[in-house]
């Protein structure tokens, strides 16, 4: 695995809280009970407010957690314009460790229409230093026919192969989750739904990274952390690191 991944997740197996912003305070009281956790990586994505107020969030967030790792989702962004905007945070010296990207306009399912070198050149253009996160085998998205030229064309592109099942609540298949595996080598590899403190067990011998939402929320609330269902998926994630 990559260097850079390594800094970033030097543990066997890391849970990302996803927070899904919607006002300053509620993002700070929820980022905090992550923190209190030893969840020391959070994802902020909008779905009830716009990416501006978003980037304005995450900026106000970052000053209050200056060393965490910090991890945004501009939804309905494509990739050149999160690119952008988050090229812009940085250079007003608010750090951005990873960025998701729902659009990234890499059209490797039709072999007639290749445009990732363009986009990686344009991202190597702007030498920032982040971790990128996109899909294989992912949630409402195309169904791959072939996995492995997936895996393998994916792996040019990206730091981080994230996969799910059908549905956002829906548990990652194992099978489909150990072909993942053997098609990608020691390529990270990120799981993005229906995780929870049971399932991760198995899930963990073929993924490294565990972006989690529902299973840590309160219940029918997805805009706040449950500080139980946290502590205890903490709990697990320690004794999956020897711990």
């Amino acid at each position: 695995m990559t260097t850079k991944f390594r800094e970033s997740f030097p543990d066997k197996v890391s849970v990302l809280a996803v927070i899904h912003a919607d006002t300053l305070e509620q993002t700070i009281s929820n980022v905090k009970i992550a923190v209190e956790n030893n969840l020391s990586w959070v994802f902020l994505i909008n779905h009830r407010i716009n990416w501006m107020e978003l980037v304005e969030i995450f900026w106000k967030t970052r000053e209050e957690f200056e060393k965490i790792w910090m991890w945004i989702n501009l939804l309905w962004h494509n990739l050149y314009g999160t690119i952008n905007e988050v090229g812009l945070m940085q250079m007003r010296w608010c750090r951005v460790d990873w960025i998701w990207v729902d659009n990234p306009e890499i059209k490797w399912i039709n072999p007639g229409y290749d445009n990732q070198d363009i986009i990686k050149k344009r991202i190597n253009y702007l030498w920032w230093k982040w971790l990128y996160f996109w899909w294989v085998a992912f949630k409402y998205q195309p169904e791959v026919e072939n996995l492995e030229l997936a895996c393998a064309q994916w792996q040019k592109y990206l730091d981080v192969t994230t996969t799910s099942w059908p549905g956002t609540w829906e548990a990652v298949n194992i099978e489909k989750l150990k072909k993942i595996r053997e098609f990608s080598g020691d390529h990270p590899i990120a799981v993005a739904s229906g995780t929870n403190d049971k399932n991760i067990i198995d899930s963990s011998e073929f993924a490294d990274i565990f972006l989690v939402s529902t299973h840590l929320n309160k219940q029918w609330d997805f805009l706040n952390l449950d500080p139980e269902k946290v502590k205890r998926m903490k709990g697990v994630v320690e004794k999956l690191n020897g711990r």
